[in-house]
């Protein structure tokens, strides 16, 4: 029997490993293995209503060791990890209708269904299939082997009593022998019974509900006042930006350098001389052309300076005559 500490697959080596070339590794994927899990909650969960909220158990620890149940290569036959090194595994155990039936004789349907304490901080065995990537040991020391383990479906690992061999409703209590029902009797003797007939606090008039009245239409809200004097002033200022905004462009488009230079200086005019020579053709101006005579509308704030030449974003770009 030989043990060696594991690391998770998720760790950073192992991807150093795979990317390393000289480095003689082996892989062992899907082996049946068995886990031992320090179980450290317990919970009983339901189903959706698609399942009849059928109930099950969610059971969730830490990985504490790896027994496949045939030895890996190099004659691995356990592989142990630290208190904290080990990986999370959550395990969801199914009851069969059997078991179902003896949760209901416990007095699942009738209250609450506790769980002993003592399942939970000690080792469980579970079933599982386990991926391995082992690195082959030196000559030096043929005992170092490391490897690195990965548990299937460990955030989702099915269980039952067939696959694990535990049946966990007999570690429900039975309440029945600690809490006997009572006879028929007795509960009729505890029950108070009443002589005189109930008189209700209310009457049938106070549930009927008032008759709603119609509701008015509302107000038409009112105009602000003073907002037709603010129009023309608006629209003042409209006409100041736009005119702004134009004066920009053409300090730009005459600027060399910058991206309105361009445009003006190759794009408007080589298109500009092509309706020249379409004309000259007869063949009429290209209409569609003429939304290219000048470049488009600038977004830039009006306030902002335009760039002097050179530093613009055409800087560095040939001048029209280039």
């Amino acid at each position: 029997m030989t043990r060696t500490a594991g690391l998770p697959m998720t760790d950073v080596w192992a991807d150093r490993v795979l990317r390393e070339h000289g480095v003689a590794t082996v892989r062992a994927a899907g082996r049946p293995a068995l886990l031992i899990v320090q179980m450290e909650t317990l919970e009983l969960c339901h189903h959706t209503p698609d399942r009849n909220y059928r109930p099950y158990l969610h059971l969730s620890g830490e990985l504490r060791a790896i027994r496949p149940q045939t030895p890996l290569p190099f004659g691995i036959t356990e592989v142990t990890y630290r208190h904290g090194d080990g990986d999370t595994v959550d395990a969801f155990y199914e009851f069969d209708d059997a078991q179902l039936v003896e949760l209901t004789r416990k007095g699942y349907f009738t209250g609450p269904v506790i769980l002993p304490e003592h399942l939970v901080g000690i080792d469980w065995e579970l079933p599982a299939t386990v991926d391995t990537l082992l690195v082959a040991p030196d000559a030096a020391d043929p005992a170092a082997v490391i490897v690195f383990a990965r548990v299937q479906d460990a955030a989702a690992l099915p269980l039952d009593l067939e696959n694990s061999g535990y049946d966990l409703t007999e570690y429900v209590p039975d309440p029945a022998g600690s809490h006997p029902t009572p006879a028929p009797d007795a509960l009729a003797r505890r029950l108070p019974v009443r002589s005189d007939p109930l008189i209700p606090l209310f009457g049938e008039e106070d549930y009927r509900l008032p008759e709603e009245a119609p509701r008015a239409a509302p107000a038409p809200t009112p105009a602000e006042p003073g907002a037709d004097a603010l129009e023309p002033a608006l629209r003042q200022v409209e006409q100041e930006i736009a005119a702004e905004r134009d004066a920009v462009r053409a300090d730009r488009e005459a600027t060399a350098g910058t991206v309105e230079n361009l445009y003006v200086a190759r794009v408007a005019r080589a298109l500009t001389d092509a309706d020249a020579r379409d004309t000259a053709a007869g063949a009429g101006p290209a209409a569609d052309r003429d939304a290219h005579a000048r470049p488009p509308a600038l977004t830039t704030p009006a306030h902002r300076v335009p760039d002097p030449a050179g530093s613009g974003p055409g800087a560095g770009l040939p001048g029209p005559g280039a």
